[in-house]
């Protein structure tokens, strides 16, 4: 399973809960693209976490691209890992923290929470590349929320922000 970046793109069966642009709440199930990358991690979301920060996204507090998958409190099982992932395998159990760039001064220095691109990480809803991780049908669907977008059956995120924990 591993070398998920030199694979062709998947398609998982996912269910999502997307916030729309007409600040409508939509849950789903349908067969959407996910597509991984040689730094990231697939996980099966097993627990999520509702925040105040998914709240305001809803609220307009914060301006993000609908629709998009929020959701950056998943906890799970990995399922598939990309070929530059060293620090978890399928199987392990993992949580999900905020992202974070690893080239910052504040990266550098061992301050991650501090990222100096922490805002663009967590609410562009695309990679720093800008592609898209989810797509339904041919069309793109915002993800990559604080490195995750856990309301769904099964999120993408980075290797910097996958955490191994123990199983029990």
């Amino acid at each position: 399973l591993v070398g998920m970046g030199r694979q062709r793109a998947q398609f998982v069966e996912l269910s999502v809960m997307t916030f729309g642009e007409d600040a409508a709440i939509a849950c789903q199930h349908r067969r959407l693209r996910h597509d991984g990358g040689r730094q990231q991690v697939r996980v099966r979301v097993t627990h999520c976490g509702l925040c105040h920060s998914d709240l305001s996204i809803a609220d307009g507090v914060f301006p993000t691209p609908t629709p998009i998958v929020l959701g950056h409190e998943g906890a799970g099982v990995v399922e598939r890992v990309g070929s530059d992932v060293r620090h978890v395998a399928p199987g392990d159990h993992v949580v999900l923290t905020f992202p974070s760039c690893g080239t910052c001064a504040k990266c550098v220095a061992g301050r991650a929470y501090f990222c100096e691109q922490i805002l663009a990480l967590a609410l562009a809803g695309v990679r720093t590349d800008g592609s898209p991780t989810v797509r339904a049908s041919d069309h793109p669907v915002c993800g990559c929320f604080f490195g995750q977008s856990s309301f769904a059956t099964h999120a993408l995120a980075y290797a910097r922000n996958t955490v191994k924990v123990p199983r029990d």
